[in-house]
């Protein structure tokens, strides 16, 4: 965050949040900076549907995950629910549900914070909007970070899965509480340092400005490119990085695990024919 008291940009301002109106020249630094969300054409169709999508369908699918994960997280917890699970597999089973409901929970409460949070049409903010500062600069690391540990938490239970299944005599061994826990952690790690980048692609100028009295000082904050978007070669090897350990790396696994899993369900129900047995 730099400080900035230019005259000219200062006035700029005072006229900007003075008539509440936005300023074209910083709107197109903030999409500039931020190519993540480019800006949508100005239309009455196009804001309608933003403004749809905005106040209906993210609260209701984000409310609808608030309740289902925290009810999940809620049953899973209980005293009679872990006693119930005197198998050591089965806790660690549990573990992993647990984890994976709160890295949902903290998506669906990521995404209406950034929602709410962050105004994409503007890239000037008064000093009362600190908040959406922050929401500006930090929401789309942590949603995104968020959203990576939900991908390697499902990838968790998915090889606990396939060891149970599949390699019942190693399970044995490496499925465990504690070894579910460490994954869980590591998810989330792994998950962070991957969206690290993301806070390189914005930056705040703030600007010290007298009021129209002359007797006190107003701050204004400003978005600008951060170091990220002036690198290309830099911009493309974290991209790249995002995307294989975020998606393509986790992706493969579970198609692995799953493929795995199938062929051990055929296997056993060709082995029950054989038997004269039907498994349900």
């Amino acid at each position: 965050m730099t400080d900035n008291n230019s005259a000219s940009e200062c006035s700029l301002l005072r006229s900007i949040f003075s008539d509440d109106v936005e300023d074209t020249e910083l709107v197109s630094t903030s999409s500039a900076a931020n190519t993540s969300f480019p800006p949508l054409p100005a239309s009455p169709a196009v804001d309608r549907l933003k403004t749809i999508i905005t106040t209906a369908i993210i609260p209701v699918f984000c409310g609808f995950g608030v309740v289902g994960n925290f009810m999940t997280i809620v049953i899973l917890s209980q005293r009679r629910m872990t006693t119930a699970m005197s198998c050591r597999i089965k806790r660690a089973s549990r573990a992993g549900l647990v984890g994976l409901a709160v890295a949902d929970l903290l998506c669906c409460v990521t995404a209406l914070a950034v929602t709410y949070g962050r105004d994409y049409d503007t890239a000037a903010y008064s000093e009362d909007q600190q908040v959406r500062v922050l929401a500006a600069i930090y929401g789309p690391f942590v949603q995104n970070a968020c959203a990576k540990s939900n991908m390697w938490l499902t990838v968790v239970v998915a090889v606990g899965r396939y060891m149970v299944i599949c390699r019942p005599l190693q399970a044995r061994y490496l499925v465990s509480v504690t070894a579910t826990r460490l994954a869980i952690l590591a998810a989330f790690i792994v998950a962070v340092l991957i969206e690290l980048h993301t806070l390189w692609t914005l930056s705040v100028v703030t600007f010290f400005c007298p009021t129209s009295d002359g007797h006190t000082m107003t701050r204004y904050f400003v978005l600008v490119q951060g170091l990220l978007p002036a690198d290309s070669r830099l911009k493309m090897a974290f991209a790249i990085l995002s995307t294989s350990l975020g998606f393509l790396v986790p992706v493969g696994i579970l198609v692995f695990c799953n493929y795995c899993l199938i062929c051990s369900l055929k296997q056993s129900n060709h082995m029950a024919r054989l038997c004269g047995v039907t498994f349900i």
